[in-house]
């Protein structure tokens, strides 16, 4: 069986464990390794040479495949430099971080002619082929674990060069759509659920109804607050309490002036069904009975 030298781009927890796998593997060797955090050590433990430069590393006559295992933001250029050197790449999860990078280092594999293949799990689907467990009607994919505190923060929590979340159970998306028969072209087949939903945006006042509700923030002014009397002469405690009810009448009328508003954006919310225009309505009718019904809530609660 012909032997094929393997090189190793990142040696972290995963590119080190893939070198160990690929020791034990018959007619596989690691031949070099690259990294500038920890390639010297792992190289002593491969039992390989180290390597500080891509161009150099993929020069070698005895390298013929390449496992990248760097950072998630650093997939790019090992894998493009492979290609224009025809070397085979295996390449960790995701491939990149943008589509636009993805088809960049897929089209370059493809016009040198080089293998390239991404890190996923894909043997549960054999089982499904060969009728193991039957014809695939659900499939629901959970991850369930527990990271201890660490010294400092990996590459990994940082979402500009991890990816986010998309990204580091990016094994549960590709294995779903795998398992199930790839990515269906329509979501939902009724044909009243296909129809193309239309965007949805806020309603505003009309003219007229801008009107309308001025005329009714004027009345409700002049009501709550036209009628309060503020001064009496010679009498300093009747003033104070005059004051304090012209207050409140205030906030009373800034309160149903909400309250009012709150019941036109509501409205104008049925005809535009926009969510957030109605829920907007309702958070302003809720602020306004309690601002409306403020005086009465604090004597309530003073008792």
């Amino acid at each position: 069986m012909k032997t094929v030298g393997y090189a190793i781009v990142g040696t972290g927890y995963f590119g080190a464990e893939l070198g160990r796998i690929m020791k034990e593997q018959e007619g596989a060797r690691i031949v070099a390794v690259l990294d500038p955090e920890n390639g010297q050590t792992i190289a002593e433990e491969l039992d390989c040479d180290v390597e500080t430069d891509l161009d150099t590393l993929y020069s070698r006559e005895d390298v013929e495949a390449v496992i990248v295992a760097t950072p998630n933001y650093l997939h790019k250029e090992p894998v493009i430099k492979a290609a224009e050197h025809g070397v085979n790449v295996f390449c960790e999860k995701p491939i990149a971080l943008s589509y636009q990078d993805c088809d960049e280092m897929v089209r370059t594999c493809q016009e040198h002619g080089v293998i390239f293949m991404a890190g996923h799990v894909r043997y549960a689907k054999k089982l499904i082929n060969d009728g193991v467990i039957g014809k695939v009607l659900y499939c629901h994919s959970a991850r369930n674990g527990w990271e201890e505190q660490q010294p400092t923060i990996s590459w990994k929590k940082i979402r500009e060069k991890s990816g986010g979340h998309l990204y580091h159970h990016i094994h549960e998306l590709d294995c779903v759509q795998f398992l199930m028969g790839g990515m269906p072209m329509n979501l939902l087949k009724n044909k009243k659920h296909t129809e193309t939903r239309k965007e949805t945006a806020p309603l505003k006042m009309k003219r007229g109804q801008k009107k309308l509700f001025a005329l009714y923030a004027v009345m409700v002014l002049s009501i709550c607050i036209g009628a309060t009397c503020v001064y009496a002469a010679g009498d300093p405690l009747t003033v104070v309490n005059n004051l304090s009810t012209f207050i409140f009448s205030l906030i009373r009328a800034i309160g149903l002036i909400l309250l009012g508003f709150g019941i036109v954006q509501v409205g104008l919310s049925l005809k535009s069904h926009d969510p957030s225009q109605r829920a907007n309505g309702f958070l302003t009718l809720a602020g306004g009975i309690i601002i409306t019904f403020a005086k009465e809530i604090l004597d309530l609660i003073m008792g």
